[in-house]
């Protein structure tokens, strides 16, 4: 039966009056719009969990096919008190659509310590949703290098706390933009500064007896430092790679910094800062100073020729040339002979090179005399021949 028109609105004038034909279209117009809009409403905003829709990882509902790289549970809740729902084995496949745990729980998985949240999961096999601890997936082969980012952001977070990411983000900005030789000299003591902060927190998570790996994983978070074992094995250390600093140096127009940095390659012997500095040695049984090699005297008149000619990294200069002053006067065991130390000395109280001031001159003369009656004053002499004369 074919529907006859219906007039409503039979008191508007002819030209307003609308047939129920006309109203059926016009919703449908109405319907599509709507379905337009909504669509456009649902696209995610700047800063909402996306994944790349080309991936092969990712589900038709925007979801992200994680891989479980070890045995795990699958638990009603984030955190360790969860109910388990079930096993999950080596391969097996989960989908994840970007529902964080608010926390990390520090877990040591096959050796390795994890700061990392838990991650509201869905195995479509039984069709069961809860949550994973997110260091049993693997990111690697699940083309979730977004998720491995932000895992990595919060476990770096987690470790180091805001504050002190704050400082080390400052930091690395003022590296990669260094471009002046006060920029890089300012750029060198915040380095100083933030190596300080950073052996605290080294102390205070070796004193809890917990891993210092974060620091090995985040170590480019520390541009121009090299995280190193300490001597003991036990801990670590952050030490300067002065190669790099000097690098850094020639994005600058001065020549007193790239100066500065090769005088500390030479005190150190090497690109990475190193325990022992080049005027000293290390046996198996204690540190002995090497004057007598001429690396003291080296040293000092390349200082007096850098404070002639620059007015630079003055603190830092000071530091070296008290360091090196101090193992001359201080030193309770020497490498080479007393000859070779007393021929040294006087080559440093050389009055034509003035590489000393007046009071320092004064405590090396004591020192030569205490050199030369070294039996009595029980100071170790030609220790390189384990003490015996040539």
């Amino acid at each position: 039966m074919r529907c006859k028109d219906i007039t409503i609105f039979d008191d508007l004038p002819h030209e307003n009056q609308m047939s129920f034909k006309e109203i059926n279209f016009s919703f449908f117009y109405l319907i599509i719009l709507c379905l337009i809009l909504g669509f456009v409403s649902c696209k995610p905003k700047v800063g909402e969990q996306t994944y790349d829709a080309s991936s092969p990882y990712i589900s038709s509902d925007n979801s992200l096919k994680l891989f479980i790289k070890s045995e795990t549970e699958l638990s009603s809740k984030a955190g360790l008190e969860g109910k388990t729902l079930m096993k999950l084995n080596v391969g097996d496949q989960i989908y994840f659509k970007g529902d964080y745990s608010d926390f990390t729980t520090p877990i040591t998985i096959e050796n390795k310590l994890y700061n990392y949240p838990w991650l509201k999961v869905f195995h479509n096999e039984t069709e069961k949703e809860g949550y994973i601890y997110a260091g049993h997936v693997n990111t690697r082969l699940s083309g979730g290098s977004q998720l491995k980012k932000e895992l990595a952001d919060r476990a770096r977070v987690y470790f180091f706390g805001d504050r002190l990411i704050k400082k080390m983000e400052e930091y690395q900005k003022d590296f990669n933009n260094v471009g002046t030789v006060k920029e890089l000299e300012t750029t060198f003591q915040k380095a100083n500064t933030l190596r300080e902060v950073l052996r605290r927190k080294i102390k205070q998570v070796h004193d809890k007896e917990e891993s210092l790996d974060p620091f090995f994983e985040f170590k480019n978070q520390f541009p121009g430092f090299e995280v190193e074992r300490d001597q003991t094995g036990s801990s670590i250390d952050l030490l300067f790679n002065y190669s790099t600093w000097k690098e850094l140096s020639r994005e600058t127009s001065s020549n007193g910094d790239n100066t500065f940095f090769e005088i500390l390659l030479a005190a150190n012997n090497q690109g990475v800062e190193f325990h022992i500095p080049s005027w000293q040695l290390l046996d198996e049984t204690q540190i002995h100073s090497r004057l007598g090699k001429g690396i003291h005297a080296n040293l000092l008149e390349r200082i007096k020729n850098y404070e002639e000619e620059f007015d630079m990294f003055s603190s830092e200069i000071n530091t070296i040339k008290s360091n090196i002053i101090k193992d001359i006067v201080e030193g309770k065991s020497y490498w080479m002979t007393k000859e070779s130390v007393i021929q040294e000395i006087d080559n440093i109280l050389d009055e034509e090179k003035q590489l000393l001031s007046t009071p320092h001159r004064v405590a090396l003369e004591a020192r030569k005399k205490i050199i030369e009656q070294f039996e009595e004053n029980n100071i170790n002499m030609n220790m390189r021949n384990n003490g015996y004369s040539d």
